[in-house]
Order: C-alpha cells, then sequence, then structure tokens
C-alpha cells in the first residue's frame, strides 16, 4: 500500500521496552511512527493493582517461580513500579503533545470507564498494590528473567 493512511489504530503494550534491548520507550522504534501522525488520539488502557494480578494470574495456570510472569506479578503489586511505568508512558507521549488531539484514559472495567482526573487514577491503579516492596529489585530481576529465558 502507497500513499497516506486516513486512519490507523496502534496497539502498543506499555511493557514493550522492557522485554527488548531498548528498555525505553523513547529508544522503541515502533512508537516513531506516531511522529508521522497528524492527529493522534492516545487511548491508555489501566486498571487497579489488584485487577492486573486477578488477570495475570488467571491467564498463568502454570507458573515456573522464576519466570517473567512470576515478576511482572510481583511488579503489578508494586505501587511505586505502577508509577513509574506510567509516568514513563506520559512523559513519551508528550513528545507527541502537538499532534494528540485527545487523550483518554479507560479503565478496563465492565464498562470502560473514561477516567479524565488523574488523582482518581492513581488511586485506581493503586488499589491492592503494596508500597512497602522493593521496586529496584523488582526491575533488576524481570530483566534478568528476560536474559536468561
Amino acid at each position: 500500500m502507497t500513499g497516506p493512511i486516513n486512519t490507523l489504530v496502534f496497539h502498543y503494550d506499555l511493557l514493550r521496552p522492557f522485554g527488548r534491548p531498548v528498555q525505553s520507550h523513547g529508544r522503541d522504534p515502533a512508537l516513531h511512527l506516531l511522529s508521522s501522525a497528524e492527529k493522534i488520539t492516545v487511548i491508555t488502557l489501566f486498571n487497579s493493582a489488584e485487577e492486573l494480578v486477578k488477570r495475570k494470574s488467571k491467564s498463568e495456570t502454570t507458573i515456573d517461580p522464576a519466570s517473567r510472569h512470576r515478576i511482572l506479578l510481583k511488579m503489578y503489586r508494586n505501587s511505586e513500579f505502577l508509577d513509574s511505568w506510567y509516568e514513563a508512558w506520559f512523559d513519551e507521549m508528550q513528545k507527541y503533545a502537538s499532534s494528540t488531539v485527545s487523550s483518554l484514559h479507560v479503565r478496563t472495567n465492565d464498562n470502560y470507564d473514561i477516567v479524565a482526573d488523574h488523582n482518581e487514577f492513581r488511586r485506581i491503579l493503586h488499589q491492592g498494590a503494596d508500597a512497602n516492596s522493593a521496586p529496584t529489585e523488582l526491575i533488576r530481576d524481570f530483566f534478568d528473567s528476560r536474559e536468561h529465558g
């Protein structure tokens, strides 16, 4: 196909850079596609730490104790990790602010609620999270698991 594309839906996994050598949204070549867009609507899907853990646990019936999935389960429970994960995403999206016509935070619950207030977003995100777990250790474990299996 050649020529301009009128409408394109670009699905992006927020954890994508953390499972690849780029290790940041800014260095991920997949996001460079956005720089050619005239208009962007960003829809960030999210849910509470509790719901993320529940869904991840349900999708993994036999979790290897040393697996990336086990580490992700721990990371989902960590409020500092969740904050840094989403803030890195929001910071990256600021690069495209001049093209962004709308930015929505949509909770992946039964109603797919749009959450406009940033404080409400964080309150929901932190539900079920543990503020006392050590994010640095978890992130190091995450990258080690990616390298070894």
